[in-house]
């Protein structure tokens, strides 16, 4: 595909929110207008051919994406399967990575996300905010640390 030429990935009338892309491939989280839970799509570039990710019988609720390769990394806040999740597109597997995590960014095999920590002492409470780092080799880490408001952004370039 030519780099800046205008192409349509669906036209299905249905409420599309958070689109990530690695550059290959498109993902985004869509509900169907017939009431039916969310899902997340995706669409190769490349092949122009749209495909579907996480389909799923039961309601969902997805609020962040990240694309690296075949690994789509998700938060999900749904009762029972909250965190932060690895799904590999090419097989369906999937397994949790943090069941704090928010907002995941990855790119070059390298996972960042941040995590809420609580600090609670005679019914008042703080904050710190973490942010971690998981590369493709499963080496993890944890980057910063800190107070009172979440980190404002953060991305992966290279090594």
């Amino acid at each position: 595909m030519d780099a800046g030429r205008a192409f349509t990935v669906t036209q299905r009338p249905l409420l599309k929110r958070i689109i990530a892309t690695d550059g290959k491939t498109l993902a985004w989280i869509e509900r169907p207008p017939n009431g039916a839970p969310e899902r997340i799509r995706g669409y190769d570039i490349a092949a122009g051919r749209e495909f579907p990710i996480i389909e799923s019988t039961a309601e969902r609720n997805f609020m962040a994406l990240a694309l690296d390769g075949n690994n789509l990394y998700y938060e999900e806040l749904t009762t029972g399967h909250a965190g932060l999740y690895a799904h590999d597109i090419a097989t369906g597997a999937e397994r949790l990575v943090s069941d704090k995590g928010k907002r995941p960014v990855a790119g070059d095999g390298v996972l960042l996300w941040e995590e809420e920590v609580p600090h609670c002492a005679g019914g008042l409470c703080t904050y710190d905010w973490n942010l971690h780092m998981l590369r493709s080799d499963g080496t993890a880490r944890l980057v910063a640390t800190v107070g009172e408001n979440e980190f404002s952004s953060y991305d992966v370039s290279g090594d």
